[in-house]
């Protein structure tokens, strides 16, 4: 979803067709959904991106976001100082 509306989200995907489903029937089906789903969705999308079979960390952002990890001097592989030491 986007930043729209549920209504403005449902009439865009169906492309403002008269069988989208009303905004009332997609929180009624959301709800329906339980925690695990996401988590599920969540594992299987991440593991289909990491194709060298490493999964031991999960995929937390592929948009440009950035994550902030401790910093370790000894982790020579993620450790960069700054220009000022």
């Amino acid at each position: 979803m986007e930043s729209g509306s549920i209504t403005n989200e449902l009439l865009n995907q169906y492309d403002i067709s008269p069988d989208a489903p009303t905004a009332s029937a997609f929180v009624q089906q959301r709800d329906k959904l339980k925690p695990e789903v996401f988590e599920a969705v969540f594992k299987g999308f991440s593991k289909s991106l990491c194709s060298n079979g490493d999964n031991d960390f999960p995929m937390f952002a592929i948009d440009g976001s950035d994550i902030q990890i401790a910093n370790n001097p000894d982790e020579l592989a993620s450790y960069f100082p700054g220009t000022n030491g």
